[in-house]
C-alpha cells in the first residue's frame, strides 16, 4: 500500500517513519494480550523481513495497479484466465 499511494519523494522522506509507527502500533495492539511486540515480533526482525520480502511485494503492488485499472470487460478476463491458470507448478 506504501507504494501504491505515495511518491517516491514521500516514501524516501517518512518510509522509516512509518515503519517506526506500524511497530509501534502493533506493540500496544499485542499489549492487549499481554504480548509485547519484541518478543512476538522484534523490529530488527521486521527490517529483516522489509528486505526479504520487499521485492515480491512491489511486484505484487504493481500487479495490484493493473487490476485496479481494469475496464469492466477486461476484468471479466483476468478473472476467467485466472481461474483457468495452472498452479500446481507453484507449490
Amino acid at each position: 500500500m506504501l507504494f501504491n499511494c505515495t511518491d517516491y519523494k514521500c516514501r524516501k522522506e517518512h518510509f522509516h517513519d512509518w515503519i517506526d509507527y506500524y511497530h509501534n502500533e502493533l506493540d500496544k495492539s499485542l499489549s492487549i494480550f499481554g504480548l509485547k511486540a519484541n518478543y512476538v515480533f522484534p523490529r530488527d526482525q521486521l527490517d529483516v523481513d522489509l528486505t526479504r520480502y520487499g521485492r515480491m511485494n512491489l511486484g505484487q503492488s504493481i500487479v495490484l495497479a493493473k487490476v485496479t485499472l481494469l475496464k469492466p470487460d477486461e476484468a471479466g478476463k483476468m478473472k476467467e484466465a485466472m481461474q483457468s491458470a495452472d498452479v500446481s507448478h507453484m507449490t
